[in-house]
């Protein structure tokens, strides 16, 4: 066969020639090293832009707004507040800043909302107070302010600066002292007595008449109607219960009596036991 001919199927190469070459690595190596560079340039420009958001004073906080509050202490909210200015809003740390706002006695709960570029807006949802404590005689020479108790179960001074609260009043309490100037319940004990002011709220007693005491007394609390309607004794404990079912009944005791609810299912006043 001549071999100057080409024909189809046969390829007349030099033995040990290489079918196939390796290619060159040298444009990886460049595009590789190209795109690293790009990748430190980035980090570097991110890196410097970060730093200069949380320096820059064009992010300074100018303006602290805080929403509708009624016993918190203006002076001392003001003051706390003001501790917000001329910091940058991008790094300021809001989460630390809310548990110093909370800490303040009348401050439930906290949100920290940022807005930019420089104001910082402050919502606050304060405690609820829920009746004013008159602590037992023997104590009461060791307090110069109205107490009330907050929802949480403490004790703690009325502000002096807003009309006295028109609260049920408890008596008879012993108190315990806490830091901060606050107290606790020591007899009887706190969630009792939040189990019985939710009850006269689930209830709606004082939608019927408003109420003047709550006693402590040996055997339990007695709840003490304005108006000279009487009063309820609820016992210690089941005071939803019972005072659903004085609701039930009321218009079965008439006049100045004294309606025990401990019994199951009865009304017992003086000379009255109806069933319920």
């Amino acid at each position: 066969m001549n071999r100057s001919n080409l024909a189809i199927g046969e390829c007349h190469l030099r033995r040990g020639r290489p079918l196939a070459r390796r290619r060159a690595t040298k444009g990886r190596f460049k595009t590789v090293w190209l795109k690293g560079v790009l990748i430190m340039l980035c980090l570097a420009l991110a890196a410097a832009g970060g730093r200069w958001l949380v320096t820059t004073p064009l992010f300074s906080i100018t303006k602290v707004e805080s929403g509708p509050y009624r016993y918190t202490s203006p002076q001392e909210l003001e003051a706390l507040l003001g501790t917000a200015l001329g910091k940058n809003v991008w790094s300021f740390a809001a989460v630390e800043f809310a548990q110093e706002v909370q800490a303040l006695p009348w401050v439930q709960e906290v949100r920290v909302i940022k807005r930019l570029p420089t104001t910082l807006k402050i919502q606050l949802q304060e405690w609820r107070p829920l009746l004013t404590v008159v602590p037992a005689p023997t104590e009461q020479s060791s307090f110069n302010s109205i107490l009330v108790l907050r929802g949480d179960g403490t004790i703690v001074p009325f502000p002096e600066d807003l009309p006295a609260p028109s609260l049920p009043v408890l008596v008879g309490a012993k108190l315990k002292p806490l830091t901060g100037g606050h107290w606790q319940l020591a007899n009887p004990k706190p969630v009792a007595v939040l189990d019985l002011a939710a009850a006269i709220t689930e209830t709606a007693l004082e939608a019927f008449c408003p109420i003047d005491f709550i006693q402590v007394r040996d055997d339990g609390f007695a709840i003490v109607l304005q108006g000279g309607q009487g009063s309820l004794l609820v016992g210690n404990e089941d005071f939803s219960r019972r005072l659903h079912r004085f609701m039930v009944g009321k218009d079965e005791v008439t006049g100045e009596t004294e309606v025990d609810l401990r019994f199951h299912n009865r009304l017992a006043a003086r000379g009255q036991d109806k069933r319920v």
